[in-house]
């Protein structure tokens, strides 16, 4: 038996959510059938080994910059990916970023191709983003099941912000009937939120829940950083926001959190603290003004983890969209409280140690201020039974489609 797991992100256990998820699916997938039957290719790692860049080249900017402006920006999407707008051409006008034939580099299909041809057999696909239609294609005409893991309903989580318009939800009902069909031509779909899973199931496909928890590497790093919190007390005041403002829906969320401290002025003696890729450049002058917040953009692993040791517990406000869900498993395995909003729970269920508010401010007012009240996380014991709890489908789903005994 083989298994192929094609990615979008390098699944490592130093990154973003994205690539802890494809970590936690690269593990689980070792585990199953043993690390000399799991093949891995990350798009970013053919990417860098074929020297071929991240973003398409931009030379056709040299000839468009005499275009007029009205019609340049839709000449310029059409260019840097032309399968997405021949998937559906009123992309052109809306500006949509998704499409479920991301451009992949043709040496890779090529490869991908060579190696089905030679693999041992039953091959089993995996693969973590809808964009990668040509690759189920391929699958599908060596009759190669595709078992398919996202990372979110993308044409969704593209659009949450994307305005209230009758042609902005045109946009998404199709972008959405393109994804769905995507999913539909996958032999099996594993889903990381409880929400994304009964949507899916409602709509026809069945499903199941593959839920997030923290394994290999990752533990052990928050079994540390549980260890030093139990030996250092954390400090009183310190609350710390992790997550990257690049991602639209995160940045309204912590807008909406400074907005409420900048006008609070019983929370003056706390200090926040907001760590994420970019976040440093996408609210540098949103939050210049706050005297008792602190931007940082992206934190080397060591320097995080002591910010955590630190912390009296992290702030994670998600009032809408996709997100959060990795960091309520991590911070939970690691024993720090967390304030989440009530909207993330809907996707993950009851975490121990986090604490789920209202989008209501007076709320969040009394646990960030009252010093009567204590920031308590998870015990280890309690989150070893809520991780076990955890179910992991991709046992049952691999020995079905290798037809072995489950």
């Amino acid at each position: 038996m083989t298994i192929l797991f094609v990615s979008r992100a390098r699944s490592t256990s130093i990154g973003n959510g994205a690539a802890h998820r494809g970590y936690q699916i690269a593990y689980d997938l070792t585990r199953i059938a043993g690390k000399n039957r799991v093949e891995i290719l990350s798009l970013p790692d053919w990417q860098q080994e074929t020297h071929v860049s991240r973003r398409h080249p931009r030379t056709h900017r040299a000839v468009t910059r005499f275009i007029p402006a009205g019609i340049r920006q839709p000449i310029n999407r059409l260019l840097r990916n032309p399968g997405r707008f021949i998937e559906d051409p009123a992309r052109l006008r809306s500006g949509s970023a998704f499409t479920t034939r991301r451009s992949l580099p043709g040496d890779m299909l090529a490869a991908y191709r060579d190696f089905l041809t030679q693999a041992s057999r039953p091959v089993i696909s995996v693969i973590d983003d809808p964009g990668f239609s040509a690759i189920a294609a391929i699958n599908r005409a060596h009759a190669i099941p595709t078992i398919c893991v996202p990372h979110n309903l993308e044409s969704l989580d593209m659009h949450v912000s994307a305005g209230n318009g009758r042609n902005a939800f045109r946009q998404v009902s199709r972008d959405f009937a393109d994804e769905f069909a995507m999913y539909a031509a996958c032999d099996v779909r594993l889903f990381i939120s409880r929400v994304e899973t009964a949507l899916v199931n409602g709509l026809g496909l069945a499903s199941r829940v593959y839920p997030y928890r923290p394994v290999g590497d990752i533990l052990t790093q928050l079994e540390q950083i549980r260890k030093r919190r139990a030996d250092a007390m954390p400090e009183v005041g310190i609350f710390v926001m992790l997550g990257s403002a690049n991602h639209h829906t995160t940045a309204q969320s912590m807008r909406w959190f400074f907005d409420n401290v900048r006008n609070d002025t019983a929370s003056a003696s706390r200090r926040f603290i907001v760590a994420g890729a970019r976040s440093d450049i996408v609210l540098k002058d949103y939050a210049a003004d706050i005297t008792n917040l602190t931007v940082h953009g992206w934190l080397e692993q060591d320097a995080l983890d002591d910010l955590l040791v630190r912390a009296t517990a992290v702030i994670a406000p998600q009032r809408q969209g996709f997100g959060t869900v990795t960091r309520l498993a991590e911070l939970a395995s690691a024993g720090i409280p967390v304030l989440t909003s009530e909207h993330t729970l809907y996707a993950t269920g009851p975490v121990p140690g986090v604490t789920a508010l209202p989008d209501d401010w007076h709320l969040w007012h009394e646990y960030l201020t009252n010093d009567a009240f204590t920031f308590t996380g998870a015990a280890a014991e309690t989150y070893k039974d809520w991780h076990e709890s955890q179910s992991c489908p991709l046992s049952e789903v691999i020995a079905r489609l290798a037809g072995l005994p489950a």
